[in-house]
Parts: C-alpha cells; structure tokens; sequence
C-alpha cells in the first residue's frame, strides 16, 4: 500500500482534572500499547477539526484530521502512547484490514494457557494433547538453553506465513493449521471457543503485518510462573548467508513483563557485530540501568556475543508534530 504520512488522532484526557491527567495517562487508562487497535466514535464536534471521542467506554477530547465528524465510527491503531496518545487513522482501502486485525476478546495468553490445560484433561482433549505433543508449537520452554531454538521454531510456524506456505505446496503444520484442525474436530465447546481466539489472534497478526508492513509474530513467554504476552517484529533483513539466514538485519522484541512493565528489545546484527537498545519505562529504566554492565558480561562473556552497544533508553513516546493530521491535545 501507498500513499501518504498517516493521519492521526491525538487524545489527551480531556474528562478528568489536569492534575489526574498528568499522572495517568490516556494510553495508561485505556491499557494501549503501540500497534493495538481501538474502536472509536465521534461523540461530538466541537469545530476546528476539534471534538468529543469515545475510546473503550471513555470520553476524551482529541484534533482529528478532516473527514471525520459526529458520528462517525472508525477503528484505530496505536501509533505512540504518548502523552499526547497518536491513534492512526486508516488510509482508503485499510479498513477492511483494520476488522480483522481487531484481535478477539479472549486474550492470546488466555487461549494459550486455556488450551495447554485442557490438552492435560483426559475429559476435554485427548486428540488435542496428541496435537500439541506432535507440534511442541505453544509449549515454550522456560529453560533458556532451549527457548532460543524453541522461539526460532515458533516464529517460523506462528501461522502468519500460513497462506504463503500453502502457495509453495507445503504442508504448513503451524499454529494456523493447529486451530483449524482444532475447529474441524468434535470437541467440547470450551476448547472451541478457546481455538476459535487463538485462529483469530493468528489472523489479526497477519494482518497487521500487512498494514505495518513488517512481520509480527506473537507469542506466550513463560516467566517467573506466570506468562508474559510478546510480539516479534522483523523490521529489516539483508542479505542471505550459505545457511539462508541473513546477514544483517533488525528486530524489535515487545513483552509487558510482570514487574517491569512494558519493555522493547531492539537488535540490529551484522558482519561486524550486534547492537542491542533497552527501552523501559519509569522505574523498569532505573532497575535495569543499574544492572548494565551484569548484563554486557553476560551477553559478551557467558554467551559469547559479540557486542558493538548495548544501551538502555526511555521507551519511545512520539512526540507530537506539526501537522494537519498529528496534533497535541490539552488537558
């Protein structure tokens, strides 16, 4: 798709003390995170492409661009959290795109979780327990000597690539087919519902790598007994080397860990060596800052990577610009 820099609409919480508003912000009340969509409907228009919009049940004040009025409905993606908070306004032709990138309502790690204790029941999934076992698709293991490969199999299976390995004549065998399967079998209504969000969350990644144009792969990290939600996005590859892998390359790694919060990895690697950006939030940037130099000792002397930067920075918060269709709302 082409075309022009997206429009946005910046909301600011405009229905709550100025005081309340700094302390919380629009992204924080929602619980957005960049890249997550959120339906939208123009209450009001107070004139000067200024208005009135319901977000998730909640009413703020935001500048939107031209073409949008009392309302109107539209679905939105998260450009940056913010403050002020950036939603992306869909080109012609993205909104269709948009309904199905509209994850369901049953979390990913919901599903993940939900399936993985049914497949132990003897009463609700022999057949899927025989499925998983063959697969080994969504059980990561929490050993980190065997996760690297364990993700590596993962990313490559995730069901995003579904349909293009199906135009090369292959049998997929990935976590699409796994909830189709799941789908054209007998099963008890709980572990329907349950594969039915898990095809749904592998579709609204897929097309969400066609509207960012990268591909994004989710996945259910375990961590500490709990798991944390994550996504892999492939922001560029270069070259191929005798094994097919690249050359160089970048990624960026999100999870939204327990104590922490929310954290992005980004990597950049190629002949020379690997560099390697924290970005955290509040006190998860102070934790991990301090713990630097454990953490390049680790990476350069225990795993042997060769590190040319390794940095820990504030998460990126875009800021507002000068334009028609990016604008910042006061309080």
């Amino acid at each position: 798709m082409t075309g022009g820099p997206p429009a946005a609409v910046t909301a600011g919480a405009g229905t709550v003390p100025a005081s309340a508003a700094r302390a919380v912000s629009a992204a924080d009340a929602l619980g957005l995170r960049a890249g997550d969509l959120v339906a939208a409907l123009v209450v009001e228009d107070l004139g000067g492409g200024a208005g009135i919009v319901d977000l998730q049940g909640k009413l703020f004040r935001a500048v939107y661009p031209d073409g949008l009025g009392a309302g109107a409905r539209v679905t939105l993606r998260v450009e940056g959290t913010g403050p002020p908070l950036l939603l992306r306004v869909p080109e012609a032709g993205e909104e269709a795109l948009l309904r199905v990138a509209r994850p369901p309502a049953t979390g990913l790690v919901q599903a993940v979780r939900g399936l993985l204790a049914a497949a132990e029941d003897p009463a609700l999934g022999p057949e899927l327990k025989t499925l998983l076992d063959g697969t080994e698709l969504l059980r990561l293991p929490a050993d980190p000597a065997r996760l690297a490969p364990a993700l590596a199999r993962l990313i490559a299976k995730s069901g995003v690539f579904h349909e293009a390995a199906l135009a090369r004549g292959e049998v997929p065998g990935d976590v699409k087919s796994l909830a189709l399967r799941l789908l054209s079998s007998p099963a008890e209504p709980a572990v329907t519902r349950l594969a039915e969000a898990l095809l749904g969350h592998v579709e609204a990644y897929q097309a969400r790598s066609v509207l960012e144009g990268a591909v994004v792969v989710p996945f259910v990290l375990p961590w500490a007994g709990e798991s944390v939600p994550g996504e892999w996005i492939v922001d560029e590859r270069s070259g191929a080397g005798d094994g097919g892998e690249a050359v160089a390359g970048a990624l960026r790694v999100r999870l939204d860990l327990p104590r922490l919060g929310p954290v992005e990895v980004a990597l950049r690697w190629g002949p020379a060596g690997n560099a390697v950006r924290l970005r955290l939030a509040g006190a998860g940037l102070d934790a991990v800052t301090g713990r630097l130099t454990e953490l390049e000792n680790a990476l350069t002397e225990d795993a042997g990577v060769r590190l040319l930067e390794l940095r820990a920075e504030p998460l990126s918060r875009a800021p507002a610009q000068s334009s028609p269709s990016l604008l910042e709302v006061l309080a």
